[in-house]
């Protein structure tokens, strides 16, 4: 087992936009007296290319409380990369190797009753454990390392967040993960596409806007039940962080018949402006990252019941998130 294999496997984790949205997700390995891990605001999917991971001396672990303790056991002292902001987690879960991911099959399940009953349900015959959300970092470390002092577990279902899954090596890991994913995929609703077409001639009269890169983003605005849930506060971390937690909503006729100045102006306040029936419309400047995440947010929709009641974050988890110092310099990474 070597750091080799934790980078094929982080290439292969993201790559999938099911699995791993933007420069989420994080993964590690312990080998030695050493912790590799992701480090903050790089992307899984690039672990081939760049350096990616950073290395932790956890010979006394038993000491590390906080990230402050993180930061001062990193091997290499001059690189201006930082440990990920889960590390804690890394080190307190027992196994050798851990991955953190965000999949949409597992997220939407997390945000209804009947979702979560058929997670209990499918996953009876594996050792897990549920997260209920809390804030990344410190406070999701203490309570995973609580919850492990109960049985120990190599599946983490996080409310509103993803799955962590820990074991023995890389391949054993990734197995794992793609047997619990298989056996929690759900099936999207069918949706109404968007009138590209009609969207490419409109925004032609709009200066600085264009569509989104994925089609699917247009499903929040022409998907009746997925237009009410855009309305409420978003539905995981990452999203809070990147994107709009209030985006800007209109009808149809009222986006259509608004005056080019206010277009203008509407733009200049918002990074998006979700036109029910009709589709997504992005300013030039928003880019991929913050376009995975909202057809993350779109594809979670879709494969949630209409009319269920979803559990969304807080308005105070979303402005605690994003005034968070340490997302604030994961946002400054990309």
């Amino acid at each position: 087992m070597s750091l080799k294999d934790l980078e094929n496997i982080s290439k292969l984790m993201g790559e999938d936009q099911k699995l791993v949205q933007g420069s989420g997700g994080n993964i590690s390995i312990k080998l030695g007296d050493n912790l590799w891990i992701k480090a903050s605001g790089t992307k899984l999917r690039n672990a081939l290319n760049e350096k990616i991971f950073i290395s932790l001396d956890i010979r006394n672990k038993e000491n590390l409380k906080t990230m402050e303790d993180i930061e001062k056991i990193k091997n290499i002292k001059t690189t201006f990369l930082r440990p990920s902001i889960e590390s804690l987690m890394h080190i307190f879960i027992k196994s050798n190797v851990v991955l953190h991911s965000h999949p949409i099959d597992i997220i939407s399940k997390t945000m209804y009753e009947e979702g979560m009953n058929e997670i209990k349900e499918k996953l009876k015959d594996i050792k897990w454990h549920f997260i209920p959300y809390v804030k990344p970092g410190e406070s999701l470390s203490n309570l995973i390392k609580k919850k492990q002092e109960e049985y120990y577990a190599t599946v983490y279902i996080l409310e509103n967040h993803g799955m962590i899954i820990g074991q023995d090596n890389v391949d054993k890991a990734f197995y794992l993960q793609q047997e619990v994913i298989h056996k929690l995929k759900t099936n999207p609703r069918n949706c109404i596409k968007a009138d590209i077409k009609k969207l490419e001639e409109i925004i032609s009269k709009i200066p600085n806007v264009k569509l989104p890169l994925f089609d699917s983003i247009h499903f929040l605005a022409n998907d009746d039940f997925s237009f009410k849930l855009v309305q409420k506060n978003s539905p995981f971390p990452d999203h809070a962080v990147f994107c709009d937690i209030n985006p800007k909503v209109m009808l149809k006729d009222e986006f259509l018949l608004s005056s080019p100045n206010d277009k203008d102006y509407l733009f200049k306040e918002n990074k998006y402006i979700i036109v029910k029936d009709l589709g997504v419309i992005l300013r030039d400047d928003v880019d991929k990252n913050i376009q995975e995440l909202l057809n993350a947010q779109a594809e979670i929709y879709i494969r949630i019941p209409p009319n269920s009641k979803t559990k969304n974050l807080s308005s105070k988890e979303c402005y605690e998130l994003r005034n968070w110092e340490a997302e604030k310099y994961r946002k400054s990474m990309i």
